[in-house]
């Protein structure tokens, strides 16, 4: 499986942006975040396939709640 990039979002406007990136790496999915001041290296944790599935019902859970107010 070729390793590449499955999300990623970069906040605009600064010199180090904070940062999310989801990446499939050797078969594993390997999350990237750096904070928005830049002051420490960007943080890497590779996702075990149950945490990748708790993680997705989290946020489709969290979705409706984020859009009220739109």
């Amino acid at each position: 499986m070729k390793d590449r990039n499955i999300s990623a979002y970069t906040a605009p406007g600064a010199d180090f942006p904070e940062y999310l990136s989801i990446n499939r790496c050797g078969g594993e999915i390997v999350v990237t975040v750096r904070t928005k001041d830049g002051a420490v290296p960007p943080a890497e944790m590779t996702l075990p396939a149950d945490q990748l599935d708790e993680l997705i019902g989290a946020l489709r859970r969290a979705r409706p709640i984020l859009l009220v107010g739109r």
